[in-house]
């Protein structure tokens, strides 16, 4: 089954992938009836992060100065290399397409473009 990674843009959460999407047009059902297996990611500092993330350390702080000290290239060097550790893991199949925009699409290319994700 293939695999198929969705990567949100700045200012928006996984859920705008189905929330702003038209009738009969949302891709990630429409991707997941075509037979691939979707994963949806998120950032860190997003509205969703603190309810689903293990934050521990961060969670004390959540609205403080330390929470959002991240940059676009902590994004790519660390949130998507993590992202696909935890799809590659919990897959057996080593192939993924990634569809993203925004802030999405530029972290994932700044990671390709640094080193090829082979592990």
């Amino acid at each position: 089954m293939p695999r198929v990674l969705l990567l949100h843009g700045f200012d928006e959460t996984p859920e705008s992938w189905i929330t702003k999407s038209t009738q009969n047009k949302i891709l990630p059902y429409n991707l997941a009836n075509s037979g691939y297996d979707v994963w949806i990611g998120t950032w860190r500092g997003g509205s969703t992060t603190s309810e689903y993330s293990d934050h521990t350390q961060l969670n004390s702080v959540l609205n403080g100065k330390q929470y959002y000290n991240f940059t676009l290239e902590t994004r790519a060097e660390i949130d998507f290399p993590a992202m696909m550790d935890f799809i590659f893991k919990s897959t057996p199949v080593y192939e993924l397409s990634i569809i993203a925009h925004n802030i999405g699409a530029s972290s994932a290319i700044i990671q390709m473009s640094e080193t090829f994700y082979a592990d």
